[in-house]
């Protein structure tokens, strides 16, 4: 059993590749939606550096 979402927030001693690649199994794993904020710029908006994946279910009911 997987979460439907998870976040992974950079800190100063984090390599990104580390990060890049727990996010990747994250999604291997039947993850949905993850989200990857790099910190490293310090500004109070969003991180230019932001990495998202989304996985919609399978069941996804698109109306026309």
């Amino acid at each position: 059993m997987v979460p439907d979402f998870v976040a992974e927030l950079r800190s100063p001693s984090d390599p990104i590749d580390h990060l890049r690649a727990k996010m990747q199994e994250y999604q291997r794993l039947g993850v949905r939606l993850g989200l990857l904020i790099n910190c490293q710029d310090r500004h109070p908006t969003v991180p230019k550096r932001t990495w998202l994946f989304w996985t919609p279910p399978r069941s996804l009911i698109v109306a026309k």
